[in-house]
């Protein structure tokens, strides 16, 4: 019997970890996400350094990727 609560409380304890480990990464992304380090669209500057035509179907095809991994990054894993 001694064995099994042994095993449990290993178990809780690493449950716990677990989750404190777990909530202190979301905390981080928030704090992250809150001081606009990762809203995706970069400034018109940051984005003409890779075009090489700076023209309005460059322009398209940025905003269709911006919204592509807005999409994928917003979808649970597997989908």
């Amino acid at each position: 019997m001694e064995t099994h609560y042994a095993e449990r409380e290993q178990r809780d304890a690493t449950r716990k970890a677990a989750w404190e480990s777990s909530a202190r990464a979301d905390g981080i992304n928030r704090s992250i996400q809150a001081a606009g380090g990762t809203k995706g669209k970069g400034t018109l500057a940051d984005r003409a350094k890779y075009q090489f035509e700076a023209d309005s179907e460059d322009d398209e095809m940025e905003n269709e990727i911006d919204a592509n991994l807005g999409k994928s990054s917003s979808s649970p894993p597997g989908r």
